[in-house]
């Protein structure tokens, strides 16, 4: 009775939602991978500068250098 009443409180924002979302397939999948293995990896370089303080473009750039080999 919960997990119903649940169920169509949340169903149309979700679908709404869902509706906003581009389609999940390879190429998204793929920039979603990117994309956020990129800010992760410069959010770590950028916390694990202690001795020179490294600004946070310039660790997000050096990430996305060594991600994508350019």
């Amino acid at each position: 009775m919960l997990g119903r009443r649940l169920k169509l409180r949340f169903a149309r924002p979700l679908r709404a939602i869902r509706r906003a979302l581009p389609p999940v397939n390879f190429i998204t999948l793929h920039y979603a991978y990117f994309i956020f293995t990129c800010l992760l990896a410069a959010v770590i370089f950028w916390a694990s500068s202690t001795d020179t303080h490294v600004e946070f473009t310039d660790a997000l750039f050096l990430c996305v250098s060594a991600m994508t080999e350019a």
